[in-house]
């Protein structure tokens, strides 16, 4: 018995902005594989989809409009080495990139149809992205990614998420750092020995952590001491979203490991009227404490 197939006319058609996107991105192949008289040079499709929706992001204006640079100083925009940055992490390579190798990653790539302009992969040295980092972190590295996640919230029309992940991870360093200058300025990061999760105890590390939401957008980051722990970061995150959330901090559900369970977060959770909820696990040596203080607490109710 052969199978009937609804009319045209019946069947669910797909949403106009999913056709859009991929007749775009159809046109976008189809006139680099038509224009291109070199074909050694071969873009990944992973980087031509990742150019695509930075592009919708309008990523480059976004760092452009926000960050100090003086057009007739800078080559480039900043915006292009901040999407070349970004872009690198998704270059096929089994290994990390460094910033000073970066142009070495793109050599065979025509940055043309990454970037919207032509870049001389020459030009991609370490001043290049120092500067532009030197700027990031004078404009705040928490307030542009907040930026960008809310942009990114806008764009793609996605509803509120109320889930917060929270956590941290070690940097191992080499070489030597001079401490004089961190301890005549507070806010300079101080490399340090601590525990380790690369499991180089010989070695002088600093942290980051950083919040996002349910969807992976990142609402706030820091660069902590090499030597903070995880409670430490958790009460500093706890201060620093009840500033900015304020009452509305307790719709939220925050998650971490178990290093948030300690007596100091806990009070500082519920000092306020509308706690934040958490989603935690329970250390080792909980259960044992909790069975203890059970088994305290009947004895004394049988006497």
């Amino acid at each position: 018995m052969s199978r009937r197939h609804s009319p045209a006319s019946n069947r669910t058609a797909k949403p106009a902005h999913l056709i859009r996107n991929k007749q775009s991105f159809e046109d976008q192949l189809r006139r680099i594989s038509d224009e291109k008289e070199d074909n050694s040079l071969i873009i990944p499709l992973s980087l031509l989809v990742i150019a695509s929706y930075l592009n919708r992001l309008r990523f480059k204006d976004i760092i452009n409009e926000r960050l100090r640079w003086d057009p007739t100083q800078w080559k480039y925009s900043p915006g292009v080495p901040a999407q070349i940055m970004v872009l690198s992490v998704f270059v096929p390579s089994r290994k990390k990139v460094a910033l000073s190798r970066i142009h070495e990653s793109f050599a065979e790539i025509d940055l043309t149809y990454l970037v919207g302009e032509s870049i001389d992969p020459e030009d991609l040295n370490d001043d290049l992205f120092g500067q532009l980092l030197d700027r990031i972190h004078e404009y705040g590295c928490s307030t542009l990614y907040r930026s960008i996640s809310l942009t990114v919230r806008t764009t793609f029309d996605l509803p509120p998420n109320y889930f917060l992940h929270s956590d941290t991870t070690s940097h191992v360093l080499t070489g030597e750092y001079e401490s004089s200058l961190s301890q005549e300025i507070p806010t300079v990061i101080k490399p340090a020995y601590g525990v380790s999760k690369e499991k180089r105890a010989d070695l002088k590390q600093i942290m980051s952590g950083s919040v996002t939401d349910g969807d992976g957008l990142v609402l706030f980051c820091h660069i902590p001491d090499g030597n903070i722990a995880d409670c430490e970061y958790n009460n500093l995150m706890f201060s620093a979203l009840q500033s900015v959330y304020g009452d509305e901090f307790g719709d939220y559900t925050y998650i971490a490991d178990c290093k948030v369970l300690t007596e100091k977060n806990l009070k500082l959770i519920y000092k306020g009227r509308n706690p934040v909820k958490i989603i935690s696990c329970l250390p080792d040596n909980f259960g044992g404490n909790l069975t203890h203080s059970v088994c305290s607490h009947q004895s004394l109710l049988k006497k």
